[in-house]
């Protein structure tokens, strides 16, 4: 058995969407939200404001300066990040990979992931698992 000593840190940083004062009821409004935003711009899907959830675009700023940090801190290093699917979605928005219909709630299984790689500045999606992406 080869032992090995990696370190484990926790952080609220990469927590999930934070729902505010829809926190435990998100499924009652989850639905009127997706057809308020249907025919918005993929941007502005992003930044929609409903009531007093995160939007998708502050859930990705804080994911985006995490991963970055990352980058920095263990250049040419494997690490391995474990988060919600909401977060990996919007990262995958973001580099294009998908639209917000086609990665809808529920799309990344449980045990989804993706690899990444970056060079300090740009991240580079090289391969997913378990993403479900739907086509339009």
């Amino acid at each position: 058995k080869l032992e090995r000593k990696l370190a484990v840190i926790a952080t609220e940083v990469i927590r999930e969407r934070q729902f505010g004062s829809w926190a435990g009821r998100w499924h009652l409004v989850k639905y009127k939200l997706h057809e308020e935003i249907r025919n918005l711009a993929e941007e502005d899907k992003m930044k929609f404001v409903f009531e007093d959830v995160e939007t998708e675009e502050h859930l990705y700023e804080r994911f985006n300066v995490f991963l970055r940090e990352i980058a920095i801190v263990y250049a040419a290093k494997t690490v391995l990040v474990a988060c919600h699917g909401n977060l990996m979605r919007t990262l995958l928005w973001k580099l294009g990979w998908a639209t917000y219909h086609q990665l809808p709630s529920g799309s990344i299984e449980n045990t989804g992931y993706y690899i990444i790689e970056s060079d300090g500045t740009e991240f580079y999606l090289k391969e997913t698992h378990g993403v479900n992406k739907k086509e339009e």
